[in-house]
């Protein structure tokens, strides 16, 4: 690898090669051309298809390494994709390169839609099931599970088709695109989520001067759970969760603080995430 400076980073007791900008970049050409010959030679679609979504997470990190060079050990595309900017396309630049307004317009609906996919299946759950608790993933297409007492009784088929009849049903039903990059989403009863343990691990609640930072292990959409239940809180807003190296593997964190005249402490928000049943405190 002639003029390639490696840089290495100690993450969990491993030492993790961090690339430049310029490196992902040529990692993701590379990639692309690998697809395309795996493909024109009829080698593998599913080897193309592999080398391709590659290349496309080595162009995320090469624009998220712009903004932020700490290493990001999760291959999670949507994350890395928020990060990268890339999305963030100023309606005045798109008149100032001569597009018309209905194309601005539909732009922004094409980019809504394919950023909201994983909060339309989120919304469709909560709405058709009323869950306790919801775990979904972006990665690769949309997974995870949900808890809800209306799978009590009833099959794993019966659940599967309850799940799909709520992702399809009014009033904002995924369409046949949407739903194909649906993956699985397992239906859990609330006894059951219990005996398997699925509950969202909180490592860390620190004071950091006026907020109280708190760092869980888990994706997004856990952080954006245990976010949740603070945010009930009266008077408390959060920043966005981050990813953060950690002992444990890549973390989530992010910090919170109450009202002007009620500041939020450590000791009640170790109280209000125990009091969840889907949250677990490990550590002060």
């Amino acid at each position: 690898m002639s003029g390639v400076q490696l840089v290495l980073v100690r993450i969990a007791n491993r030492w993790i090669m961090n690339f430049s900008a310029d490196e992902y970049f040529r990692a993701a050409t590379e990639r692309m051309r690998q697809a395309r010959d795996i493909y024109q030679d009829k080698l593998g679609y599913a080897l193309a298809m592999y080398c391709a979504g590659l290349a496309v997470e080595c162009l995320l990190r090469a624009f998220r390494w712009r903004k932020d060079r700490s290493f990001e050990g999760r291959h999670d595309l949507e994350d890395l994709l928020k990060a990268s900017e890339l999305l963030q396309t100023s309606e005045d630049q798109m008149r100032a390169s001569n597009f018309k307004e209905h194309e601005i317009a539909q732009y922004g609906i094409q980019l809504r839609a394919a950023m909201d996919l994983k909060e339309k299946v989120i919304s469709a759950l909560r709405a058709h099931l009323k869950p306790e608790y919801l775990h979904i993933e972006n990665e690769h297409g949309v997974s995870g599970f949900v808890v809800a007492p209306k799978f009590r009784g009833m099959s794993a088929l019966d659940r599967q088709m309850l799940i799909d009849k709520a992702l399809r049903g009014p009033p904002n039903g995924l369409s046949a695109d949407e739903m194909r990059q649906v993956m699985a989403i397992a239906g859990l009863t609330p006894a059951e989520a219990q005996a398997a343990d699925a509950r969202v691990r909180v490592h860390k609640v620190e004071a950091k001067g006026n907020s109280i930072e708190v760092m869980l292990h888990g994706g997004l959409s856990d952080a954006e759970y245990v976010r949740g239940a603070l945010l009930s809180l009266k008077g408390v807003k959060t920043t966005v969760p981050k990813s953060r190296p950690g002992t444990e593997g890549v973390m989530m964190y992010f910090q919170a603080h109450g009202a002007r005249d009620a500041p939020l402490t450590k000791a009640s928000v170790i109280s209000a995430l125990e009091m969840d049943p889907y949250i677990e405190v490990l550590a002060g």
